[in-house]
């Protein structure tokens, strides 16, 4: 915006003159301040021609939840009719964010919306959905969604246009009267991702019941000739292993779902071992170029070249640091593998050893300490052989630093000899995720 505010100076002192931007060149810069949310707003009330394109931005991503954290029943009231004076702003809303209990006693409740700017709406009832064109639907249930939920969540889906993207995690379960897969397969056919966190089987039967149970319902979904979900990516993570393993069992082996032509995968460690034993699932990753391994919790998985002959990007979610270790000795093994490797990026969590620091200081030296001892020798030596042999980037994220200098300084101060290559960097950990070109 310098740029127009200069060109307006120069007209204030040569009224003769008269200097225009082409309108492309307004739209650029708008679209180069998408992320900064203050400037957008003051761009929106310095001229008219430019609201259209900054509300594009600003309603890009909509939030709809509780008021309150502690009370989620608790709501906030507004005018019933606060869309239907809004069809320009409905237009602009591309991903929804819902974080509430909906469903039956939910359908008519008034809720919250914050998109960088406090909204009130009433009465969004999933039979008159006002958004029509989204892309991106995120539904996170609060409380326990018992059956009947899906039925809203169907009415939902039959309003969307062209959904692309859908995450669905909460208090929801898989059971014998509600299919989710089935009911994205059928309202959601363009569906090219699809994320599915804390979900359970219910109710608790033995697995042969259940697998009785899962032969009658795929054999009902295959008599209708529905053709299934050909997804891009996948996310399976926190689903609760009760009475069924639901990536094994339900998921990996649904008729609702042709995961053939998978790109991104994310999964733990432990249930991508299990798909991947016996050859059980060999369609799985043949495709996939970005596997995401959400928690690096067991030293048995391997990367071989012949399960993921076309992988090049590489993320690990790290909560213990042997783990890592014995799992860089296993891929640095197979020299096919890492050669196609362009990109690895390694998030350090916390576990039970390293809390999260306290918000108001700076990443510990104890903590340095903690990865140091058993990273700086074994691991930084592995690291760098890796870095020289192959071409690899490799980036890395803590979850208890607080700024990027504290994270390449602890970079640095653990693996000195790889960060000596200039090959090893920080990079935010959220610049990675698929979803990130939303927010």
């Amino acid at each position: 915006m310098r740029i127009s505010i200069r060109i307006h100076a120069s007209v204030r002192h040569f009224s003769t003159m008269t200097v225009l931007l082409p309108f492309e060149l307004h739209e650029l810069i708008i679209d180069h301040l998408r992320f900064s949310f203050p400037e957008l707003k003051v761009c929106s009330l310095v001229c008219k021609s430019w609201l259209p394109r900054c509300r594009k931005h600003l309603f890009r991503v909509v939030r709809i939840g509780p008021r309150s954290r502690v009370d989620p029943n608790l709501y906030e009231h507004g005018q019933p009719t606060f869309f239907s004076l809004l069809p320009d702003t409905l237009s602009c809303v591309r991903g929804l964010r819902l974080s509430y209990p909906f469903g039956p006693g939910y359908s008519s409740t008034s809720v919250y919306v914050a998109a960088h700017s406090r909204l009130i709406v009433s009465s969004l009832a999933p039979s008159a959905f006002p958004f029509k064109h989204l892309r991106l639907l995120h539904v996170n249930w609060r409380h326990h969604c018992g059956i009947g939920g899906i039925t809203a969540f169907d009415i939902m889906l039959q309003q969307i246009d062209c959904l692309e993207h859908l995450i669905i995690e909460g208090h929801w379960n898989f059971n014998i009267r509600e299919d989710i897969l089935r009911s994205v397969a059928v309202h959601a056919p363009n569906l090219k991702t699809l994320c599915l966190s804390k979900l359970q089987w219910f109710p608790l039967f033995n697995p042969p019941i259940i697998d009785d149970m899962l032969s009658r319902w795929n054999a009902r979904f295959c008599e209708k000739c529905i053709p299934p979900l050909r997804l891009q990516r996948l996310c399976l993570k926190n689903l609760v292993k009760n009475s069924a393993d639901l990536v094994k069992v339900v998921v990996l082996p649904s008729p609702c779902l042709d995961l053939s032509d998978l790109r991104y995968l994310a999964m733990p460690a432990s249930s991508l071992l299990g798909a991947l034993d016996k050859g059980r699932f060999p369609y799985l990753c043949t495709e996939v170029t970005h596997l995401a391994i959400i928690n690096v919790d067991t030293p048995a998985f391997r990367l071989h070249a012949h399960s993921f002959p076309k992988i090049s990007h590489l993320q690990l979610f790290i909560r213990e640091d042997w783990i890592l270790l014995q799992f860089l000795q296993n891929i640095r093994e197979d020299v096919t593998c890492i050669s196609r490797l362009i990109h690895v990026h390694m998030n350090f969590g916390s576990n039970s050893r390293e809390q999260l620091a306290d918000s108001n200081s700076n990443f510990s030296d104890d903590l340095l300490k903690q990865h140091s001892d058993v990273l700086s020798d074994a691991g930084d030596l592995i690291l760098l052989e890796l870095i020289q042999q192959t071409s690899m980037r490799v980036s890395m994220h803590f979850a208890q630093a607080d700024s990027s200098d504290t994270h390449r300084k602890c970079i640095q101060k653990v693996f000195p000899r790889s960060f000596a290559t200039g090959r090893l960097d920080w990079v935010d950990r959220k610049s990675l995720e698929w979803w990130s070109d939303y927010e």
